[in-house]
C-alpha cells in the first residue's frame, strides 16, 4: 500500500444535478507526488470533480480511490486530503502563524512540534516575515499564501486547490511538497488545482526547483 500513498484514481465517475450531467464517466489516474492541473472552460466539471475528491459531493456512478482506498461515503474530515478553497476563509482575529497552526491544535499535535511545523510551512510559501500580521494587514496574494501554508502544515497526501488561475503566483513545486513530509517518511504529496487558463496550467513551479 505504501507505493500508492498519495495516489488518486477516478473510475467511470459520473455526477448529476437533476437532469444536468456535471461529470460524465470520468477516468483519471494521478500518481503519488504529481502536480495536476484541470484545464477547461467554466461549467465543464472541474469544481465538481475536486468536490468529489475532497468528499463534499459523492459520485452517482463509478468510484474514487485515494492512496489505494475506496472513499465513497467517507466524510471530508476523515480523508487524508487538505483543501485550499478559492475564498481563503482565514480567521480575521488570528495572526498568520495562528491561522496556520489552527489545524494542528485541533488535531492535538504536541505544542513542542507545532512551532516547527508552522515555521516550515511559512518558509515554503515565503511568509515567515509576516507571521505576526493579521489577514486585514495583507494583500490578497499574501492571504492566498497563508491558505496554502495552512493546508501544507497538516502534511496531507492529497491537496486539491480551488485557487484557479490566481495560483500561478504561488505554485508549489513537487519537490517542495515532498519536503513537507516527516523526515524518513515514505509520504508523497499530490497537488491538484483548477484553472481555465492554459498558460497557468503549464506554469507550475514556485519557488523554482
Amino acid at each position: 500500500m505504501s507505493d500508492k500513498r498519495g495516489s488518486v484514481e477516478l473510475v467511470d465517475v459520473t455526477k448529476r444535478f437533476g437532469t444536468m450531467v456535471a461529470v460524465d464517466k470520468l477516468n483519471l489516474e494521478v500518481h503519488a507526488g504529481e502536480f495536476l492541473s484541470l484545464l477547461g472552460p467554466s461549467g465543464c466539471g472541474k469544481t465538481t470533480t475536486l468536490r468529489m475528491l475532497a468528499g463534499f459531493d459523492q459520485p452517482d456512478e463509478g468510484f474514487i480511490r485515494i492512496s489505494g482506498e475506496f472513499v465513497q461515503g467517507v466524510p471530508p474530515y476523515k480523508r487524508d486530503v487538505n483543501t485550499v478553497f478559492q475564498h481563503y476563509a482565514l480567521f480575521p482575529h488570528m495572526s498568520v502563524s495562528e491561522n496556520v497552526a489552527y489545524g494542528l491544535r485541533q488535531k492535538r499535535v504536541p505544542k513542542s512540534e507545532i512551532a516547527g511545523r508552522v515555521a516550515e510551512a511559512l518558509d515554503m510559501v515565503k511568509m515567515t516575515k509576516l507571521a505576526d500580521r493579521k489577514p486585514r494587514q495583507m494583500s490578497g496574494g499574501q492571504q492566498q499564501r497563508v491558505a496554502v501554508a495552512r493546508a501544507l502544515v497538516n502534511r496531507p497526501n492529497v491537496m486539491p486547490s480551488w485557487l484557479w488561475s490566481s495560483l500561478s503566483s504561488i505554485c508549489i513545486s513537487s519537490r517542495s511538497l515532498r519536503s513537507s513530509a516527516p523526515s524518513g517518511s515514505s509520504s508523497s504529496n499530490t497537488l491538484g488545482r483548477l484553472t481555465s487558463a492554459r498558460a497557468t496550467a503549464t506554469r507550475c513551479c514556485w519557488p523554482p526547483d
